[in-house]
Order: structure tokens, then sequence, then C-alpha cells
């Protein structure tokens, strides 16, 4: 049987997007999944971290992995990080798909969007398959307990190295106007989730780490990580940062969510959300 080695690198949404494509495609061509996750300054905290699986994984960086798996066919989002020649690169479409669904070769997964030719039933079946950590599922679990009789809002604001802009005064207005409703405000800026809790009705999961810098100048200044791959988003997650961001996404499922924007994190909280 060949394998699905699926590459998940970034932040926890993109790492999410590529471990269920990847799996979705280890299933439907009964290959078997191993996964690769990487810890770095995008994600400092491990696969067990935050799931309790059985599937195989290990913490290979782009340059170990790719450089063990050329011979693979890749399917990947983009290839102009990958340093080592390759026997062959393609996008992630239904064509592909359907190319290698009967193919004896091992495949090489790296793309961070969840395909459009997976539905949103077979999506949640995915996210049902993989287990949470269990100290993770009882600290949103306590958190939520003391409010199981209310509609909670949600509202999410990312404002670090992928600024997504709202208009905060105007959600600051809505709270206000609707006192008597509870709102959870979650945010990778701590300064956002304090000036939010000013309001009475307002609440938070109360987090030790946020999303730090990784050398000393603004969030989109230019940095070369561990893997000496350039970009633009200057942000070093520590593993405790990661595991409470993972706790924020799984409590902001729970409420009703009002904040609309294109966070791969908002995404997967709202997939989340439909997990009965």
């Amino acid at each position: 049987m060949s394998t699905v080695y699926i590459f998940c690198d970034g932040g926890l949404g993109n790492r999410l997007g590529s471990l269920f494509g990847g799996l979705y495609f280890s299933m439907l061509n009964n290959k078997t999944p191993i996964i690769i996750w990487p810890k770095n300054n995008w994600c400092g905290c491990s696969f067990e971290d935050l799931f309790d699986s059985n599937i195989p994984n290990t913490d290979w960086g782009i340059n170990l992995a790719v450089n063990n798996k050329s011979e693979c066919n890749f399917i990947v989002h983009d290839f102009s990080q990958i340093k080592y020649p390759v026997a062959k690169i393609e996008e992630n479409n239904f064509k592909t798909f359907v190319k290698y669904k009967n193919t004896n070769n091992d495949i090489f997964y790296y793309h961070n969007i969840i395909p459009d030719y997976i539905d949103i039933n077979t999506q949640i079946l995915l996210l049902k398959s993989l287990k949470i950590n269990s100290n993770i599922v009882n600290k949103v679990e306590n958190f939520l307990k003391p409010y199981k009789e209310e509609i909670i809002n949600g509202l999410h604001f990312r404002k670090t190295d992928f600024r997504i802009f709202l208009n905060e005064d105007h959600y600051e207005q809505i709270i206000k106007e609707n006192f008597n409703k509870t709102f959870f405000v979650c945010s990778d800026d701590k300064e956002t989730e304090l000036k939010f809790k000013l309001n009475k009705n307002v609440i938070t999961f109360e987090k030790n780490n946020y999303v730090d810098k990784l050398i000393d100048s603004d969030w989109n200044a230019s940095i070369i990580d561990s893997e000496g791959r350039s970009f633009i988003f200057n942000v070093n997650r520590s593993r405790e940062s990661v595991i409470e961001a993972f706790i924020d996404m799984l409590i902001l499922s729970k409420t009703n969510i009002i904040t609309e924007n294109s966070s791969t994190f908002l995404n997967f909280a709202k997939l989340y959300g439909k997990i009965v």
C-alpha cells in the first residue's frame, strides 16, 4: 500500500486545512497517511499536543521532508519554497485527485486550503475522526459550563501578521446596545481582548500566551525562518500560544459568530460549530 505524506505547515488554520485535505485523499485512495507536522516559529506545538490520534506522525521540517521524499508525486499550493528537485508537482484540483485516485505512487500532499471537491458533510466526518486532546476538551467544556443556558455571540479579531481590519467601534456599539446578551471575544492580540472585556457582558478565555514577533520589527517585516525561507509574516507562536488559540477556536465554534472575515481560523471555528 502506498503512502500519502501530509505536510502541515504554517499557522493552525493552514495546518488543519492541509491535514484534512490530505486525510481525505488518503481515505478515498486507500493509502496510508503519515502526518508531517514541524515545530517551528509558525507553530511551536506538536500534533500530539492537539490531537489524540494513532496516525503516524513526524516533526520533519520542509527541507528534510522534501529531501527524504523527493521521489513522491507532489500536490502543493506553493512550490516556490521547495529547494530540492521533485518527481512531479501539480496543483490541488479535482482533475489531480482523479488522476491519482488509483496510482500506486506515494503522494506528498501540501495544500493549506480544503479543496472545493470535499463536500461539507465529509469535512464534518473528517473533523469527527480526529479526537481532540482531552485536556483541551475539558478546558473548553469548563469555560462554557456557566453559560450552557445562554446563546453566546462570538467575535474574532485577527490583529498580528495577517491583519484583517474590522470596524471594532461598530462591534463595540453592538455589545453596548445588547447589554443583556453575552459576547465571547477572541483575538491573537491581548490589548484587543482587554479593551472589549471592559464591557461587563463580554467574556474571554484567559490566555497566558499570545503570538510574539520573531524579530524586533513590525508584524509584516521580512524574516527568514529556520528552514531558510523568506516571508513577510513576523511571528513566533510558542507551543502554549497555539494550544490556547485552539481552545479559543473551539469555544468560538460554540457561539453565534457575528464577525465575518477570510481567516482560516474563523473558517475552522465555523466548521467545528457544525458538529453536533
